[in-house]
């Protein structure tokens, strides 16, 4: 079992079952006890944005961990998510309420495409590549 105690540094704990989920066949221990981590800070990361509904939050990295989750959580806030991340994922930004945009050349310009009339509420680089820098042009 996996649960989410804050500051919990036990070998073992009490935990209320709704906190507590069986670990994924799939996963060893370690990336078991990594997932709540990328999910607090996608979740938190949306709290610090103060992202609500009918915002737009581009989220460069979207197909990591922090990303995926951050893009899940905005979805859940009701903002409109655009996610940068590689062709093989649109399938699966779409699926969690998101819109992927390619990175790599000229994503600038794909994101105002998608972002634009309205304009970009939030901006935020779980890659860490520094290339988010023209979206600001183009925010609200």
């Amino acid at each position: 079992m996996v649960a989410i105690v804050p500051e919990g540094y036990a070998t073992s704990a009490i935990a209320a079952v709704e906190t507590v989920f069986a670990k994924p066949d799939g996963l060893s221990f370690v990336e078991a006890a990594a997932f709540p981590v990328a999910a607090e800070v996608g979740y938190r990361t949306m709290l610090q944005l103060s992202v609500s509904a009918g915002d737009v939050v581009v989220i460069n990295g979207a197909g990591g961990p922090a990303g995926s989750a951050a893009a899940q959580f905005g979805a859940r806030f009701g903002a409109q998510v655009i996610g940068i991340v590689g062709r093989s994922t649109f399938d699966w930004m779409q699926n969690i309420g998101a819109i992927p945009v390619e990175y790599g050349d000229g994503v600038v310009e794909r994101v105002a495409v998608v972002g634009w009339p309205r304009g970009v509420d939030a901006l935020l680089d779980c890659a860490g590549r520094g290339n988010l820098a023209g979206v600001g042009r183009h925010r609200r």
